[in-house]
């Protein structure tokens, strides 16, 4: 709660938000303050005639995307967050201790929840393999559960697939390739292996589904960074991720902003249509995940030689892989 009456600014930045259709408290204001999501005012002395309070630049656009995202269990973490999606000046500081503790978050669920698969479905005695592997195949047993519609109609259509090229069945291949996947660095797939997955999800097609569209892209997209940036899969990630969890990438707005126009002039490489696209702002979890990949494409782009976005990363990648794609995603590139 704020400490005395609201001041004549604070009343005015009320007023001024209200008048855009949003509604602020003083109490938020000042929740917001002491979070450092909003900045203070500052105050003039007038001598004998007291004081006078006057907004920072910028108060009224902060408080009116505030305003406009403020729920009840919203964490500073969520609305700052929000905020930048929506276009707010949130202050690079406070934003790159919002994407490191959203990201310390995020792994840790994902790491809660790998540990609760790997309980209720542990390895026989005897059957142990390399923990990596385990916690590979049970990231892959949670993505492709089976559960829903589409990832059974993946699953079924991969098998025949398959069994037309005279490939061995699997009862789900779309969990067997994602464990290969997560268990194996791109630059470490074997010809053979690779060549399986692609038929498994008609790539080669004439008109390949989408799926098949976002895999091969994802693969081109990585051969490239690896090509220009000579790192595996797995040292780019660790160092990337390593460094937004431990607070020492200092991401600002303005390169963030950079990284997330970039990577939605990918999207289409990856068969997500406009109408297949979320609006980050609907949900925290939808607007941490968005961040965290703009946050880890900001960081690529450090490395990457000045100018190089992501079209001239595909183009790097299919000249260094040297297998065939989809022609979409060849001509895009």
């Amino acid at each position: 709660m704020p400490r005395s009456a609201p001041s004549k600014a604070d009343l005015e930045l009320m007023a001024t938000v209200r008048g855009a259709g949003v509604s602020v408290s003083a109490a938020q204001l000042e929740r917001w303050r002491q979070w450092g999501l909003l900045p203070r005012a500052t105050r003039a002395w007038r001598g004998r005639h007291g004081s006078v309070s006057a907004l920072p630049e910028d108060s009224v656009e902060m408080a009116i995307a505030l305003g406009r995202h403020a729920r009840r269990r919203r964490t500073w973490v969520d609305l700052a967050v929000l905020a930048w999606l929506d276009g707010a000046p949130v202050r690079d500081a406070v934003l790159s201790r919002a994407l490191r503790h959203g990201a310390q978050r995020m792994v840790e669920t994902a790491q809660e929840l790998i540990e609760k698969e790997l309980q209720a479905h542990p390895v026989p005695a005897g059957m142990a393999l390399d923990p990596a592997f385990e916690q590979a195949e049970a990231l892959a047993r949670i993505t492709a559960s089976g559960a829903s519609r589409p990832e059974r109609r993946l699953a079924r259509q991969m098998r025949t697939r398959l069994q037309a090229a005279n490939y061995e069945g699997s009862e789900n291949p779309l969990r067997d390739m994602l464990t290969y996947a997560f268990a194996t660095p791109v630059d470490a797939f074997e010809p053979e292996v690779a060549a399986q997955w692609w038929i498994a999800l008609g790539a080669l097609e004439e008109a390949p589904p989408d799926t098949a569209l976002s895999a091969c892209a994802g693969a081109v997209l990585m051969a490239g960074l690896q090509s220009l940036t000579g790192l595996r899969r797995d040292t780019l990630f660790a160092q990337d991720i390593g460094s937004i969890l431990a607070g020492e990438a200092a991401l600002g707005r303005q390169e963030l902003s950079l990284a997330r126009q970039d990577l939605s002039t990918a999207l289409p490489l990856f068969g997500i249509r406009d109408e297949d696209r979320l609006n980050p702002t609907d949900s925290p979890l939808v607007a941490h995940h968005v961040a965290h990949f703009c946050a880890v494409w900001a960081m690529f782009l450090r490395r990457l030689p000045e100018g190089t976005r992501v079209r001239e990363v595909m183009h790097a990648g299919l000249e260094s892989l040297g297998a065939p794609v989809p022609g979409r995603v060849a001509m895009a590139a």
